[in-house]
């Protein structure tokens, strides 16, 4: 063969070269964008977060990273508080006799409900409702004492002792109320507000997690309906607030506020004690309660 022959032959293998490496070049681009579209990539074509609100869940309220744990047997949420020392009582000088002496208390972690426990949460539990503003998520009301009592029984008795259910004690709430015992007025972490953002003032209960949670991912602790303690009420800070009553049908102490209160009645630090209540004829529409966790 020649050398002129030879040179055109290499030509023609260099000119294929070059088109065969050009149309891997196309083809792994090609690939690149199905991959990684181009609202990922930025001008440097290096990887960045999508944007687009259908790639991204839209946000939703953190608890400030503490745990969240769904019942699985009756679809109650619990939120892990975690424990610390605060004062309890008014910060503010404000409010009866029995909310302005203060005391100094350690609470340990325990679990709390996210919600105030809903009518379908109880019915899957005890197969009724007794409620007056009927509703699955709407609060359950219109309960005793006694028929909480064996609300928390049956919860346990699913569990055989692994967990111990029951109603918080008054310190216990009042913490998670002020978000771990910081200087607010209300439970949703503010110091004004107005019945757009809690429920008071109104005509009847309100589904739960109709308004904005505090800083601890708890829902409607200011409002909807007064919520049952495990404390034995006394008119000052005397101990009873950091334990379940050993008598647990004796002057229970609710804390919250209802639908039917004043502003003045959802404050964090107001007190209240039911000497009624305690049988199916005393069960009121303004009661309610939410369930509290601890490991054993």
């Amino acid at each position: 063969m020649d050398i002129l022959n030879k040179d055109f032959i290499c030509s023609r293998i260099i000119q294929f070269c070059s088109i065969f490496i050009a149309a891997e070049i196309c083809i792994t681009s090609i690939n690149t964008e199905k991959i990684f579209p181009t609202e990922m990539k930025n001008q440097n074509n290096t990887l960045s977060k999508p944007t687009s609100n259908r790639l991204l869940p839209q946000k939703t309220i953190s608890p400030e990273n503490n745990k969240v744990w769904t019942e699985p047997y009756t679809g109650i949420k619990f939120i892990q508080i975690s424990g610390g020392t605060f004062e309890i009582g008014n910060p503010f000088g404000e409010g009866d006799k029995d909310e302005k002496y203060k005391r100094k208390i350690t609470i340990k972690p325990f679990f709390l409900g996210q919600t105030e426990v809903t009518q379908t949460e109880w019915a899957r539990l005890m197969e009724s409702n007794p409620s007056r503003f009927k509703g699955g998520k709407y609060p359950v009301e219109k309960i005793s004492i006694y028929d909480v009592n064996e609300f928390t029984k049956k919860m346990n008795e699913l569990y055989h002792g692994k967990f111990l259910f029951r109603l918080p004690t008054e310190a216990e709430w009042e913490f998670a109320c002020t978000e771990g015992g910081k200087k607010v007025r209300f439970c949703n972490g503010k110091n004004n507000t107005r019945n757009s953002e809690i429920h008071y003032g109104k005509q009847q209960t309100a589904p739960v997690a109709s308004y904005a949670p505090n800083s601890f991912g708890l829902y409607d602790m200011s409002g909807n309906v007064w919520e049952w303690t495990c404390s034995e009420y006394s008119p000052h800070y005397n101990g009873n607030e950091e334990k379940c009553s050993l008598d647990f049908f004796k002057n229970n102490a609710v804390r919250g506020g209802s639908w039917g209160s004043k502003q003045r009645g959802v404050r964090a630090s107001n007190r209240n004690v039911i000497y009624g209540g305690y049988g199916p004829s005393d069960a009121d529409s303004h009661r309610g309660f939410r369930l509290a966790r601890e490991n054993r």
